[in-house]
């Protein structure tokens, strides 16, 4: 026998005074990988999943996803992203009989800067995003965080034409 291969036995008759060759040939172990899960609990819902950089899901309603006999021993890269959130990378670390277990993989919110500058006074700004059903309103001039996207954007101030605009606002903010 030897470590990585299949044992051989069998039987050689020597007889006293003669010299005997017989050629071994070890067969090696065919190596099968153990597969183990990937567990994801308590994510983001809706964020994409990637294992050692391949697409392999996206997270359900409630941020779980498990997928079966997908690690093998060893580090593996876990990328989550979803757009309007900071994508993050966690390295899962797999042993011998444990699934890969990643919980409370929330991800952040993305933030820009918007803010309203003016030397009218008296100026009320209402504000949404895209696609949201309120207003948010706020007394310029003013400056806050809020996610990078599309603004419905409308000012007012007695005596003066209101205005009305939509003003994207990307990761480096925007001053209106």
């Amino acid at each position: 026998t030897a470590e990585g291969y299949e044992p051989e036995s069998g039987t050689i008759t020597i007889r006293q005074g003669e010299h005997t060759r017989k050629p071994l040939t070890l067969k090696a172990v065919m190596f099968r990988p153990v597969l183990l899960a990937l567990v994801i609990t308590n994510g983001t819902p809706g964020a994409k999943v990637e294992l050692d950089n391949k697409p392999v899901g996206t997270l359900d309603q409630q941020g779980n996803l498990r997928l079966a006999d997908s690690l093998t021993e060893g580090n593996h890269s876990v990328v989550f992203s979803k757009e309007g959130f900071e994508t993050r990378t966690e390295t899962v670390t797999v042993r011998p009989g444990s699934d890969g277990i990643v919980p409370n993989m929330k991800l952040q919110p993305l933030k820009a800067s918007l803010s309203f500058e003016t030397n009218a006074k008296n100026v009320t700004v209402k504000y949404r995003k895209e696609g949201e059903p309120d207003f948010k309103e706020t007394p310029a001039p003013a400056k806050f965080s809020v996610a990078p996207g599309s603004y419905e954007i409308i000012a007012t101030s007695p005596g003066f034409a209101d205005l009305h605009l939509t003003q994207p606002v990307g990761r480096e903010g925007a001053t209106i």
